[in-house]
């Protein structure tokens, strides 16, 4: 089971306790977001990633990896946001 292997790596939790600890923001998740989030969450705990095998269609071998998004740290969780309301 993924909560007991990666149980010292990433806490895994479904979507809508993820959404009830408020780890996409405040109030309700918007069915746009919800649509592009999978049912099953996991966020790293230490500095380290969660990376899926890649198995290119054509065979060839797998591109290389790019770069991570989200963390719990000050600087990743918290993004300053410029709206302007005209």
């Amino acid at each position: 089971m993924p909560r007991e292997r990666l149980r010292d790596v990433a806490p895994v939790m479904l979507r809508s306790d993820a959404v009830d600890l408020g780890l996409f923001g405040p109030g309700p998740l918007s069915d746009r977001a919800a649509g592009r989030i999978g049912e099953v969450f996991a966020v790293s705990a230490r500095q380290s990633a969660l990376v899926a095998p890649v198995e290119m269609l054509d065979g060839a071998p797998p591109k290389r990896f790019r770069g991570l998004h989200g963390g719990l740290t000050s600087d990743e969780a918290l993004v300053p946001l410029l709206a302007l309301r005209v």
